[in-house]
């Protein structure tokens, strides 16, 4: 049980880690018209999740990755980045309003 806490706090580190590093490309790569509408939700097995806030912003960013932004933010991003799934859905303010 001693172990288990050093070993979950390792994670978490490495966990936020991984998704600073992709959200540090996602803000240096993603056009901010694009960016400004969407939010990096979380990054997990080298999959990063970006909830984007409509529709049309989504199709958007589906064909930036489909051209070439995937390649582009692996570049950029210090983790592996395999895939991005992009969902629809509220984004909520970075501010909590």
């Amino acid at each position: 049980m001693d172990d288990l806490m050093p070993a979950l706090a390792r994670q978490w580190r490495q966990t936020e880690r991984r998704a600073g590093a992709f959200a540090d490309a996602w803000s240096t790569c993603v056009p901010a018209h694009i960016a400004s509408n969407c939010r990096v939700e979380h990054m997990r097995g080298g999959v990063a999740r970006v909830k984007a806030g409509s529709a049309a912003t989504a199709f958007q960013l589906d064909r930036l990755l489909r051209s070439g932004l995937l390649a582009t933010l692996r570049s950029a991003c210090e983790v592996t980045l395999t895939k991005v799934e992009v969902r629809t859905g509220k984004i909520e303010s970075r501010y909590g309003d």
